[in-house]
């Protein structure tokens, strides 16, 4: 197999179809960093088309991708040991967010798990228009769990009663499973698209499953993390605070 140099990549000109290829680059950045770290446990901070080449592949490839990610916004990566191990990965850095296991491998990237993270992201494209309409109705007043204020740019909508994913797997499977929803979704398997369902029937059904079985709340995006437990350590006030409104929910 043919060794990639850093120095000779063009980011931005890239089949992402070739997967073997997308991981050799990938190879290529993280050894460029490491090797190349002012720091002896990390890399310096990956920015820039380095950065986006990396975030498009995880997009495409990577099935837990969005649910690492959320809706907080990520800066960059870095280089590092994965912890406790001699293994060096890319860490996820988000903007205010310390996570507790910020290690992503570009080894577990597949296109054949890349049927269930399509549906998954028309799905998530299929309700967005009814998550905006809500936040802007909802958007008032303190969050439940951070006691923060609210604004529509430090606010998430969140599902509570079922997650997003249970809602997403129960309806795929009513409807014969990811292979055959896949059918009627327009994969971003070339970059570039949002992946979404190409017919209204499919959208307009995932809508009213969602409807039917889940509800949402507004919640500041700390709030938010402290209940998905992003954060490396809570408070005894805001543990309980938490407690309660599960308790609730």
């Amino acid at each position: 197999m043919e060794i990639i140099n850093y120095t000779e990549i063009n980011c931005n000109n890239v089949d992402f179809r070739k997967l073997g290829l997308v991981k050799q680059i990938c190879k290529a950045i993280k050894d460029y960093f490491w090797n190349n770290r002012k720091e002896k446990d990390s890399s310096e901070m990956i920015i820039g088309d380095p950065c986006f080449f990396l975030i498009k592949v995880f997009e495409m490839y990577h099935t837990e991708w969005q649910e690492r990610i959320g809706e907080d916004r990520l800066i960059g990566f870095r280089v590092k040991k994965a912890e406790g191990q001699n293994t060096l990965c890319f860490h996820i850095v988000l903007e205010n967010i310390e996570l507790k296991d910020s290690a992503i491998s570009y080894s577990k990237l597949s296109k054949k798990l890349r049927v269930e993270a399509d549906v998954k992201a028309a799905c998530r494209t299929a309700i967005d228009k009814l998550k905006s309409k809500f936040k802007i109705k909802h958007c008032n007043g303190r969050c439940p769990v951070s006691t923060l204020e609210l604004t529509l740019d430090n606010s998430v909508v969140h599902h509570y009663d079922k997650p997003m994913n249970k809602i997403i797997d129960e309806w795929v499977e009513l409807n014969g499973g990811y292979q055959k929803v896949y059918k009627h979704v327009n994969p971003a398997i070339g970059g570039g698209t949002i992946t979404s369902f190409i017919d209204n029937k499919m959208i307009e059904d995932f809508i009213d499953y969602h409807n039917a079985h889940t509800h949402m709340i507004v919640l500041h995006k700390q709030g938010h993390n402290m209940i998905h437990n992003k954060n490396q350590c809570l408070t005894k006030a805001e543990e309980e605070r938490v407690k309660l409104y599960n308790k609730l929910c």
